[in-house]
């Protein structure tokens, strides 16, 4: 923003305790906007987007002795140096988020004695050195095993996220199940070459406790895919799955095809995973066969379903049976299914606890199924599409009804 160490200047020195510098650019005097947050002496929480604004700006941080939480945002190419000779500091931090897309070499966090939560996204990371009492961390593009070591020896470490894990760290993933204080660890596939070479892994980590499979623009092979969903059947710890995939073939016949163009896909072998709170399957049109989804009727502790783009996979009686038997959910997104009759809002209508509901690019919702929902008092958000039946005036008088007054 422009005048921005003017406006920093100007901020109340001994209340403010928050602040939150989104779009900062020039021009922007380093040494003065320095000063002018140094002065900032009961600042706790601090967030900086710096785009084109000079990094000699972040040496007034190092004398904010109250900040226990900073996130940086946007580095530029001679960040380095600015950034590594802040973090030499011994900051009171206890939460620290970065995100850069230039590649460091290195990370040097051992001054950083109060620390609990780290995270990095951005480029890769070769290496880091952590402060042993770090209990969250979340690394993005890891293909390190040296990094990987490092992680290993934090014995206070409770819950891990990685994304984009290279194959070369795949062999040293399922040594993460040995370390003594983990309890949550999240991982996060963008690929299906990488994905499936870590599937096997998956279920020795009894730790795993969230699953994100996301190839929209890398969609696996048919084998690969199995193999992907094997492994994530046997994930009995999960509480959150997320698989969003395009499909591509590979020349391997149509051995896993089923007849009417799927690949058989069997939801049945999802039944098992009791512990799940929230699923989303996207783009699985080529995936479900008709009918297959009736069978995550077994996972009746799920908070949150989404089907988004599931087209024939999911019809009238599948939708149906799945709000009949998902009694807790709060979000349920049903778009571009195959509900022609809406039989599924009869039972959609009992979900007290439902907060919000997507039917977008499905045709059979008329005004009389749209009042079969006006009993959810607790339903925020309700995505439809506007036809001759539900129109903006018929939307209002929804609302209406509900007790909502819309903008």
């Amino acid at each position: 923003m422009t005048g921005s160490t003017g406006m920093l200047a100007a901020l109340p020195a001994h209340s403010l305790t928050h602040l939150d510098l989104q779009g900062l650019h020039g021009p922007v005097d380093g040494p003065a906007a320095s000063a002018a947050l140094a002065r900032l002496t009961h600042l706790q929480r601090l967030r900086i987007d710096i785009w084109r604004a000079p990094y000699s700006c972040l040496a007034g941080v190092a004398q904010l002795n109250r900040l226990t939480w900073l996130e940086l945002h946007g580095f530029r190419s001679d960040s380095e140096q600015p950034l590594q000779l802040l973090l030499a500091q011994p900051l009171p931090l206890r939460v620290l988020r970065l995100s850069s897309f230039i590649t460091l070499p290195s990370l040097d966090l051992s001054r950083l004695t109060q620390l609990q939560e780290f995270s990095y996204r951005g480029s890769e990371l070769p290496d880091a050195v952590f402060p042993s009492q770090l209990q969250q961390l979340e690394l993005y593009s890891v293909g390190s095993n040296k990094l990987l070591q490092a992680v290993m020896q934090l014995q206070q470490l409770r819950r891990v996220t990685f994304s984009c894990i290279s194959g070369a760290s795949e062999p040293l993933l399922s040594r993460l199940a040995q370390m003594p204080a983990l309890q949550q660890l999240v991982l996060v596939y963008h690929s299906g070459q990488q994905a499936a070479a870590a599937a096997v892994t998956w279920p020795q980590l009894p730790q795993l406790r969230e699953l994100a499979v996301c190839l929209l623009n890398d969609g696996p092979s048919r084998r690969q895919w199995q193999t992907i969903f094997n492994g994530v059947a046997a994930s009995t710890s999960l509480t959150k799955l997320g698989l969003e995939a395009a499909f591509r073939g590979d020349g391997d016949g149509d051995e896993d095809e089923g007849a009417d163009g799927t690949w058989n896909a069997s939801c049945a072998k999802l039944a098992g995973l009791t512990n799940l709170r929230q699923l989303s399957f996207t783009g699985w049109s080529q995936v479900l066969a008709l009918g297959d989804a009736l069978a995550l009727t077994a996972l009746t502790r799920l908070t949150r379903l989404e089907l988004y783009r599931a087209r024939a996979g999911v019809g009238d009686e599948a939708a149906a049976a799945l709000a009949g038997s998902c009694k807790q959910l709060r979000h349920l997104d049903l778009t571009d299914c195959s509900l022609v009759s809406m039989a599924c809002l009869a039972n959609v209508a009992h979900l007290t606890q439902l907060t919000q509901l997507r039917l977008e690019r499905n045709s059979g919702l008329t005004q009389q199924g749209l009042m079969l929902l006006t009993g959810l008092k607790r339903l925020q958000y309700l995505g439809v599409e506007r036809s001759a039946d539900v129109t903006d005036e018929v939307m209002e008088h929804f609302w209406a009804a509900m007790g909502v007054q819309q903008l």
